[in-house]
């Protein structure tokens, strides 16, 4: 019996173990890598150690993380940007100039094939189009930022008549459906966040009339309270009189 008990209690260890830190970087070379069996690798490693997803390099830049890694590869793959938002990585993980997946991504000009639908996996998961980088040559940029730079130079780049027009006006329609998408995320986002805000106004605002309600009622009650206490002295030193004077009464009888 304590032969099984000890077997159990390794058993939770190491299922509670976190895992070594020298697969955090294995995973992040995973994911850049984008072949088919860098991604079945990819899912296996995760299967075993989920707590991987998250895992980020502080010094990095693109590479910080398995997301960023991924979007930022040579080719991009959708399905192993699935895999990683399938074990809840962080969607808005920052490299360490604060540079986000999706930031990340609209910086690519051209634009690869997936971006957009890319895009879309990443703001479907919760990715904020607003948020801006921190340091660096996208510093205060948002992803909406960045996509409408991409797009301003590859409309440059059309009318100046180099490279192949026909290619361009295609990395033109992906650069526009990409500024139109996070424009909408941005939007819808924003909206949110007001009703939001508003939402606690007026919940505060309830809350301190509730708060001035509640002393002006126990003001009154102060204020009865009172007025029972005098009451009853009146009473008592009427009574007081009374018996004192029918004593007085009697003694003299």
């Amino acid at each position: 019996m304590k032969g099984m008990e000890g077997g159990g209690m390794r058993a939770a260890a190491a299922v509670a173990a976190p895992p070594p830190l020298s697969l955090g970087p294995l995973l992040v070379q995973l994911a850049w890598q984008g072949t088919p069996s860098a991604h079945a690798t990819l899912e296996a490693l995760l299967a075993a150690h989920p707590a991987l997803v998250a895992y980020r390099i502080p010094q990095a830049l693109s590479q910080s993380s398995a997301l960023s890694a991924a979007v930022t590869a040579p080719d991009l793959v959708p399905a192993i940007i699935r895999t990683l938002l399938a074990y809840h990585a962080p969607v808005d993980i920052p490299d360490r100039q604060g540079s986000t997946p999706l930031i990340h991504l609209a910086a690519r000009v051209p634009p690869p094939a997936a971006a957009v639908q890319v895009a879309q996996l990443l703001l479907q998961a919760g990715a904020n189009a607003s948020r801006c980088a921190t340091t660096g040559p996208l510093a205060r940029r948002s992803a909406l930022d960045v996509a409408k730079r991409g797009l301003r130079l590859v409309r440059k780049s059309i009318r100046s008549g180099r490279g192949d027009i026909s290619r361009l006006l295609g990395h033109e329609g992906d650069h526009k459906q990409m500024v139109q998408m996070l424009r909408s995320y941005a939007d819808a986002r924003q909206a949110l966040e007001l009703m939001g805000a508003e939402e606690m106004r007026r919940a505060a605002t309830q809350a301190a009339e509730d708060h001035q309600g509640g002393e002006a009622e126990d003001a009154i009650g102060d204020e009865g309270s009172a007025e029972v206490k005098a009451e009853a002295k009146v009473k008592a030193e009427a009574e007081t009189t009374r018996a004192e004077a029918e004593a007085e009464a009697e003694a003299e009888a």
